[in-house]
């Protein structure tokens, strides 16, 4: 019985340690931070968030994500990822899409409890210049704009990377931006949920076989 559990206990974290998906869901938009965009929309796709809106984002890493990370640039680790600041969807298979930067907070046991992914997403397919030029971008921490326009480029691979853009404040009418507000008090401010952690899986197979071996030794007698 205890051989049996062992193995189904490595077999358990062998299957899950090899990759980790994240899940971080951000604090809602504060009301006071809301730009609207001037109606009628006169250039690109035009939208506006609001306060019931948060941005959130998944993702993925080849390897589980170390303990004690304090806002660490894992960009290089991220395997696939997607987010949502409520008008765009930003996912690592579309073409239109970069992944600028992701910078992970973890506690002890290697969960994540901050997360700051920023992404970009132009709103038609290359070359960026004249017209077209419209993005937009979400950063799960400092905020989201959409419709923006891009002011200057640079060659990479795939395409090209917005290198300047309209800041919050001096955007023409069609843009539009939120901010996250403060998190909530109580048990709210925890946002992140780590899944397939081999650490808690660890640690549960160990539970589990302790149970099972104490349940046979009370039969036993």
């Amino acid at each position: 019985m205890k051989k049996t559990l062992l193995a189904l206990a490595a077999l358990a974290l062998a299957a899950h340690a090899s990759a980790a998906t994240y899940n971080f869901t951000g604090n809602a938009y504060d009301p006071a931070s809301l730009h609207n965009f001037t109606a009628p929309c006169s250039a690109g796709n035009c939208g506006n968030f609001t306060a019931a809106m948060a941005p959130v984002a998944t993702f993925t890493t080849a390897l589980p994500l170390a303990p004690n990370l304090n806002d660490t640039d894992v960009t290089t680790d991220v395997a696939t990822f997607s987010a949502f600041d409520g008008l765009t969807t930003y996912a690592s298979g579309d073409p239109l899409v970069q992944l600028i930067v992701a910078r992970a907070t973890t506690d002890a046991s290697g969960q994540l409890t901050s997360l700051q992914l920023v992404a970009v997403r132009w709103q038609s397919p290359g070359p960026h210049v004249g017209g077209n030029v419209r993005l937009d971008s979400v950063n799960t921490t400092s905020g989201s704009s959409h419709n923006v326009i891009c002011l200057a480029t640079a060659p990479v691979p795939g395409g090209d990377l917005c290198t300047i853009s309209e800041a919050a404040g001096s955007t023409d009418s069609n843009t539009s931006w939120a901010q996250p507000g403060l998190a909530p008090g109580g048990p709210g401010n925890l946002h992140a949920v780590p899944v397939d952690n081999p650490i808690a899986l660890l640690l549960t197979a160990t539970g589990l076989l302790s149970v099972a071996l104490r349940t046979r030794r009370r039969t036993a007698r």
